[in-house]
């Protein structure tokens, strides 16, 4: 399990996190048409809701503005919610990011 999980992740080492398994359902192929995605990330995402870790891992993806679905997340709506992936690869997660970075400036 990774070290810079909260404290509560790591302390339930019998916990398999129901991603396990399952990297090219959570990360898309290079080029994946846009339909393919979302039956993909719909399908990933329910898994995500399973899960006892959804939330360690939502805030993972999101403090390592990581690519792929974590927590329930993809990269769209992290870049919405202020943490895009380091290097967006979609004109759809530029726009979601750019519409996050509006929101932030509004409420500070």
């Amino acid at each position: 399990m990774p070290k810079d999980l909260p404290l509560n992740a790591r302390l339930q080492l019998d916990v398999v996190p129901a991603c396990s398994g399952l990297t090219e359902l959570f990360f898309g192929p290079e080029g994946e048409r846009p339909r393919r995605r979302a039956a993909r990330e719909s399908l990933a995402k329910e898994k995500c809701i399973s899960c006892v870790l959804m939330l360690n891992c939502r805030e993972l993806g999101r403090r390592n503005h990581e690519h792929g679905i974590w927590g329930g997340e993809n990269d769209e709506d992290r870049a919405l919610a202020g943490f895009p992936p380091r290097s967006p690869s979609r004109r759809s997660v530029v726009f979601a990011k750019h519409c996050g970075e509006e929101a932030v400036g509004q409420a500070g």
